[in-house]
């Protein structure tokens, strides 16, 4: 039965890593909702509180079961919704939301300690809890449940998902979006690979062009996307220890370093 206020939601398939985030089942303050788009029968059903199997896109995919818990989908506080190629373990799981929720973020994510990234303002930075990033990426983002119902028809705008991430800048204010550097995930799959890739190819879906419609629908310029994408942006941050500190470029680190 459920009975946790976090709620971890993702499409996965055969060779999913979300075994990882249950490395210590007794311990995890979370409950679990997979949709199964594999092919092995019932594989995954006994690992989640929900279940659902259905082929599909990412999104589409979330909002599916998001539609089949219904009501239910309120009684969770935060919800987070992971690429199944993540490796992490219950642990990080739990503190993830712990940040989450006592810094009450709207959308965060966990920052990507190993693997390949599309934007490096998501790679982990030692020594810090957190950075207001102003941005945060469809591979794992949080949801505060007020957030989800903020941004929930951003989830099936288009079929890739590309975009719906600076959506979400112009949606959210931009001091409760966070990078949690706190917890650091590991991305085990080269960048545009994996099934939903092979699923865009085959049905002509151009994500570039997704992105392109979706940052023009929501007044992203290009020069902003570049800032973010490559962490130009100074932005404010937590310290391990609690204080509050700000963080930016290289050229803003060196002169912080001279002063």
């Amino acid at each position: 039965m459920a009975g946790h206020r976090n709620l971890v939601l993702s499409p996965v398939g055969d060779e999913s890593l979300h075994p990882t985030w249950l490395s210590a089942p007794d311990e995890r303050q979370f409950d679990l909702g997979l949709i199964y788009f594999g092919s092995q029968g019932d594989r995954y059903r006994d690992e989640a509180e929900y279940y659902l199997r259905q082929r599909g896109f990412k999104f589409h995919l979330l909002d599916a079961l998001m539609t089949q818990l219904g009501p239910r989908l309120a009684e969770y506080d935060y919800i987070w919704c992971p690429d199944d190629d993540l490796a992490s373990n219950t642990a990080d799981v739990n503190r993830m939301f712990a940040i989450a929720r006592e810094f009450r973020l709207a959308i965060s994510q966990p920052a990507v300690a190993e693997g390949e990234v599309s934007h490096v303002t998501v790679r982990q930075q030692p020594g810090l809890l957190l950075r207001y990033s102003q941005f945060v990426e469809v591979m794992c983002p949080v949801f505060s449940r007020t957030a989800l119902a903020r941004v929930r028809s951003t989830l099936v705008a288009n079929k890739s998902a590309w975009g719906v991430d600076w959506a979400w800048t112009r949606l959210i204010p931009a001091e409760e979006l966070a990078i949690i550097d706190a917890v650091g995930v590991h991305h085990t799959r080269p960048l545009q690979s994996g099934k939903g890739y092979d699923r865009m190819r085959e049905q002509g879906v151009n994500p570039l062009e997704d992105l392109v419609q979706m940052a023009a629908q929501y007044g992203v310029s290009p020069r902003r996307r570049r800032q973010i994408k490559k962490g130009r942006l100074r932005v404010r941050a937590v310290t391990l220890d609690g204080a509050t500190t700000w963080v930016g470029p290289r050229w803003w680190q060196l002169w912080q370093a001279a002063s």
